[in-house]
């Protein structure tokens, strides 16, 4: 199964707004991507196969008490 580019590149970009947002006054984000296989050994609701694993980190102030209850 193929990645749609487009989907993909809305994903990053509303991570890099949001972590603008979360950073007025500058910092840095991390994304890193890296390749994992699942097995069924792993217990994860996915096929077997080959993923890319995606993590994202920046140093901004946080998420409000208050919002974090909205996030799914």
């Amino acid at each position: 199964m193929a990645i749609d580019d487009k989907q993909m590149k809305q994903v990053v970009q509303n991570i890099m707004s949001n972590a603008r947002e979360a950073m007025p006054d500058g910092g840095v984000v991390y994304i890193r991507a890296h390749n994992i296989v699942i097995s069924a050994k792993d217990n994860l609701p996915l096929k077997e196969g080959n993923y890319v694993k995606w993590s994202v980190e920046d140093h901004g102030i946080g998420i409000a008490k208050g919002t974090s209850r909205k996030i799914i």
